[in-house]
């Protein structure tokens, strides 16, 4: 039986936790090295 909010809402979190994480990753690295020219 499938859940209406159960396991849907579990899903989607755990998609925007990983996104947000690469999104954090992504955004380090063009800090640290993309954007800056010396």
């Amino acid at each position: 039986m499938l859940q209406k909010d159960g396991d849907f809402d579990e899903d989607v979190r755990h998609i925007i936790k990983a996104g947000e994480t690469k999104w954090r990753q992504f955004l380090a690295s063009f800090v640290t090295g993309g954007c800056h020219k010396s």
